[in-house]
């Protein structure tokens, strides 16, 4: 490169012209690569975001240690006040199960036996449901099967704890161990051999029953199937050792596995309402002392999905005396606790969580914040929730993205959205001849708000008897699908058949006062899979 000068001036006016250029181009490189720099270390600490398991069974140990938060429900529990815990998939019934499990389990005072039946150790009961014609006696025989099964595993955890413990057994130790031990040592076996043998057990009994037709011999039948003096000595000996525990506690879950539209699920009904009818039962029957038996603090905790407790809670003759706790999560900031607990535990708590969501997050989607648009546009549940975040942030990642941007959780809300739905379909089983599923796929492409017409027009493209038509828009609102209109531009949701019925008288007067059908609103959490615009 030559250029000619003839003064100092001209020679640097030359020099300017060859060496700017590179220099700026040298400085814009430094830039791009300090920007590169600092995006790959953001997409780096993104990808380092944790947010755990949106199903509590695969990171119970982290959910009990750590972020677990607590409900009134999950106090209600540990004090013992409700027997019954109610609530939808994935509202936290298995996170209170398993928190309650440990907690109550570290204090050795404490005994805590977990029965969790698995789907088809429950189908062979419905036949045997089936088979008893009167209701006094099928009520007796499976509070009778419940109470025996519930005594048994509370001798068979106690008798456990007491092996795994080293030191001479005392006189009441080693008569629980004999009685373990007789017939084979049947008492000793899993709940669904237990089960097993005493469903066979009720079934001969009844069949031998059938030929006097006599209501007190079956009774007398069912009796001696079940008990032949064992729980009687098993209520004596488990008095005299439980007597001095703190708590003795019975954990029910797992009994909505069983529950499907292929399943008998009058027959389930009746079975779970005997085990409800036996929990209260057994805690009453140890409540008692005389003479002969010693008082103990024994109560079984039962959890149970909203439409399994409602459908049950139908058929006993006293439903007042079923009283339940609720797990909802109407308080957005008390659902918002779950994720934000999560954040600043996995952080390992070096931010607070306004400081997680401006680092990781974009501010606003939609002209909405950003937290806001994850509660609006999903279930208000736990699980919905925590996989939509995850969702949006695994999104963002594959992107390569320094933070979650708007696009990213707009993408991610279809995923959401289909995910709502299969839960959707898990909780269809209530109405016999109806599919909820070709009822939901009606509605693709359909307007966010609906009159009744239009409702009740959809529900018939998918082919359901027009006698069921009503029953059917009853069931999508219970299911939080539909919420009807109870105030001017007011939708109300509602997964409780009380608050539910309260929704519809509403709506119903509302619609009177205009002079016009009812409106629906189809939830927003079901916006993106029925592309509903």
């Amino acid at each position: 490169i030559v250029r000619r000068y003839d003064t100092a001036g001209q020679a640097l006016g030359h020099l300017k012209d060859w060496i700017e250029p590179i220099e700026g181009t040298w400085k814009q490189q430094g830039e791009e690569r300090k920007k590169y720099d600092v995006s790959v270390r953001l997409a780096t600490e993104l990808r380092g975001f944790q947010l755990g398991e949106f199903v509590a069974e695969n990171e119970a140990d982290q959910l009990i240690d750590y972020y677990f938060v607590e409900t009134s429900a999950y106090r209600d529990a540990v004090d013992g006040k409700h027997s019954i815990f109610v609530g939808r998939k994935g509202s936290g019934k298995s996170a209170n199960y398993l928190k309650l499990a440990a907690d109550l389990g570290k204090d050795r005072r404490n005994l805590v036996c977990q029965v969790k039946p698995v789907s088809y150790q429950l189908q062979s009961v419905a036949q045997l449901v089936r088979e008893y014609s009167q209701r006094d006696t099928k009520s007796f025989a499976l509070e009778s099967l419940w109470k025996f099964l519930l005594y048994s595993e509370i001798a068979n955890t106690l008798a456990q704890e007491m092996e795994n413990r080293y030191g001479t057994p005392s006189s009441d130790e080693r008569e629980l161990l004999s009685l373990m031990d007789q017939n084979d040592g049947f008492l000793r076996t899993e709940f669904s051999v237990r089960l097993e043998r005493c469903v066979s057990a009720l079934a001969k009994s009844q069949k031998s029953a059938e030929t006097s037709k006599l209501l007190e011999k079956t009774v007398t039948a069912i009796s001696e199937a079940l008990h032949s003096g064992v729980l009687r000595d098993l209520r004596l000996v488990l008095g005299r050792l439980l007597s001095s525990r703190e708590k003795v506690v019975v954990l029910v879950d797992n009994l909505d596995k069983a529950w499907d539209r292929k399943s008998d699920l009058e027959s389930l009904s009746e079975f779970f309402l005997g085990l409800l009818r036996a929990a209260r039962r057994v805690a009453d029957d140890f409540r008692h002392q005389d003479s002969r038996r010693s008082a103990a603090k024994i109560s079984v905790v039962v959890f149970l999905r909203s439409d399994i407790f409602f459908r049950i809670k139908e058929l006993a003759l006293e439903p007042d005396k079923l009283e339940f706790s609720k797990l909802n999560w109407r308080d957005p900031e008390t659902l918002l606790g779950v994720i934000e607990e999560r954040f600043v535990t996995l952080q390992n708590g070096k931010l607070s969580p306004a400081q997680v969501w401006d680092r990781y997050f974009c501010k606003t989607v939609k002209r909405k914040t950003v937290r806001d648009y994850f509660l609006t546009q999903s279930l208000f549940r736990p699980r919905d929730l925590i996989f939509f975040i995850k969702a949006a942030v695994s999104t963002a990642i594959n992107r390569r993205h320094t933070i979650v941007e708007e696009a990213d959780i707009l993408d991610a809300e279809r995923l959401y959205s289909q995910f709502a739905v299969d839960s959707l379909l898990v909780e269809d089983g209530a109405l016999s001849n109806v599919s909820v599923e070709a009822i939901v796929l009606e509605f693709l492409g359909c307007g966010k708000i609906l009159d009744h017409e239009m409702v009740a027009s959809f529900i018939t493209q998918a082919k359901t008897p027009s006698s069921m038509v009503d029953a059917a828009i009853d069931h999508l609102c219970s299911l939080t699908f539909l919420g009807p209109e109870v105030r001017n531009g007011e939708f109300g949701f509602a997964d409780d058949p009380q608050e539910n019925k309260k929704n519809q008288i509403l709506a119903r007067k509302l619609s009177e006062k205009r002079g016009k059908p009812i409106r629906y609103r189809v939830h927003p959490a079901y916006w993106r899979f029925l592309e509903i615009t």
